[in-house]
């Protein structure tokens, strides 16, 4: 698991560098200052992490595995319903889906709370708050950055996890390429073709619009 704090620490450093770098031009330059405050920020949430791991490793002991692999399972479908993607689309420069980030990372300390060692907590829950919390602002540096390299991320990630998720389980694999080629091609194609049933319904609750064609009258 040492290997796995090291590799999260290298992840999060990257992805920070790498956000400062793609919001930095020549007319708006990034305060040093910032910089400092976000670096303090970041030590801060891992030495906490640090502190409550003993804590976290024994918080659902007097519950059952499956009463916290079900509320698992719901709190993650609460956080990918929720989540606020128009933010990291670029559409939007606040995040406001703070439901989705709780309810993952309440998840997440769920799900940690069943490993043999505070150490495995500690491991776990990084790459929780990596993922949930720090993930989503370099995904939309990155996509207002370069949409070819937001691109080229997104199915890196697919990538990754098809091979991880085939370690665990042929079946469950299977599911998660059905479910992405689904999400990716076939629902936008479902979407274009009953754009041709939608009505547009006008009345007097519709905006005036002006014409150019009215004549003019002389007092």
């Amino acid at each position: 698991m040492l290997s796995l704090i090291s590799l999260g620490f290298l992840f999060t450093t990257i992805g920070f560098i790498g956000r400062i770098l793609f919001i930095t031009t020549p007319q708006k330059p990034v305060k040093t200052t910032k910089v400092l405050s976000e670096i303090k920020l970041l030590v801060l949430i891992f030495i906490s992490a640090w502190i409550l791991s003993p804590l976290l490793h024994t918080l659902t002991q007097p519950f059952s595995d499956d009463t916290i692999l079900a509320l698992s399972v719901f709190l993650f479908t609460i956080h990918l319903f929720t989540q606020d993607y128009s933010y990291m689309s670029g559409l939007s420069k606040t995040y406001t889906a703070p439901v989705s980030l709780n309810a993952a990372i309440f998840g997440s300390v769920l799900l940690v709370s069943r490993l043999p060692s505070f150490l495995d907590v500690y491991s776990v829950i990084c790459v929780a708050i990596e993922l949930f919390a720090l993930f989503p602002i370099f995904r939309r540096a990155l996509k207002v950055y370069s949409d070819r390299w937001n691109l080229i991320v997104t199915w890196c990630m697919n990538g990754a996890t098809v091979v991880l998720l085939f370690q665990v389980s042929t079946v469950v694999t299977l599911i998660y390429i059905l479910s992405i080629l689904f999400i990716t091609f076939v629902c936008p194609y479902w979407l274009k073709r009953i754009q041709r049933y939608k009505n547009t319904i006008q009345g007097p609750w519709d905006e005036a619009v002006p014409t150019r064609n009215q004549p003019h009258f002389k007092l």
